[in-house]
């Protein structure tokens, strides 16, 4: 939605540019937009070997390893791959666009990447924490993965329910973190249920948020009209439509469960609680 806006480019997952499991993968589809075109041979050929033994080995050990390596032991070699990316990207990007949206649709996975931002682009990082419901998330993924979509591996599905709940609480507390790291000017939490039932209200806070009118993308998502193309890299199911309806539905899915319900209360709950504090 937020791409839509002539200031605002998303380029999709930008993370995985940097995964030697998934890049050599996605780079042919994202090669077939002009502006990747233009821009892999900056950053595909950039420190490729460094790319390949960067920070990101992270995804062969443990969550909390992750966890506590990407929020405090930022490697130097990490550091500087992300510094000569990103100074690469913003030359190739239009002098009209103010913002780049580096998503991350799946916080769990990546919930150290705004940290890891922060602390190696030379460049102000905005987040937007967008909340849902870890019921919902459990409902969704059990219907299938981006990566499905993207034609890569899935994955384990083993331990999902618990899986998910402790990667949607250790992703919602690294976000926390960063909101008392970098303040309110740089931060700002989004209820996905809010933005459900009432998308003008939650699109005006993030325009306010931004300093940019988003009034015209709103009126596009209500009345289920065309939203242009992002140049992605790696996208998601909802930037893959042309145009974005935005319906009510159930919070929790069928994701219920004697586990579900009790990890929720013990996990989900508090949280929900605390986000929905901060998001008024």
């Amino acid at each position: 939605m937020l791409s839509a806006n002539e200031k605002i480019i998303g380029l999709g997952e930008l993370a995985y540019i940097n995964d030697s499991n998934y890049a050599d993968l996605l780079w042919p589809k994202a090669a077939q937009d002009q502006f990747w075109r233009e821009g892999e041979c900056i950053l595909r050929l950039h420190d490729n070997e460094l790319r390949h033994a960067s920070l990101l080995q992270l995804r062969n050990e443990s969550v909390v390893w992750s966890f506590l390596k990407m929020l405090i032991f930022f490697s130097t070699e990490y550091l500087i791959f992300q510094h000569g990316f990103f100074t690469r990207l913003s030359s190739i990007v239009p002098d009209k666009i103010e913002y780049i949206i580096d998503s991350s649709k799946t916080a769990r996975d990546r919930f150290g990447r705004p940290h890891a931002l922060a602390a190696s682009t030379g460049m102000p990082v905005k987040m937007i924490h967008l909340v849902r419901d870890p019921r919902g998330c459990l409902a969704s993924i059990r219907k299938g993965s981006n990566n499905e979509m993207e034609g890569l591996p899935f994955g384990s599905r083993k331990a999902l329910t618990i899986r998910v709940y402790v990667g949607w609480f250790l992703s919602n507390i690294s976000a926390l973190i960063y909101s008392k790291r970098y303040g309110v000017d740089y931060y700002l939490a989004v209820q996905f249920e809010a933005l459900l039932s009432d998308p003008v209200m939650e699109l005006a806070r993030i325009g306010k948020y931004l300093g940019i009118d988003l009034s015209a993308e709103a009126n596009k998502v209500i009345n289920s009209e065309p939203i242009p193309q992002a140049p992605q890299f790696a996208g998601n199911r909802l930037r893959s439509a042309t145009t974005i309806k935005i319906t009510a539905t159930s919070v929790t899915g069928n994701a219920g469960g004697y586990l579900s319900n009790l990890l929720f209360c013990i996990l989900g709950a508090p949280i929900m609680y605390l986000m929905r504090k901060i998001a008024k």
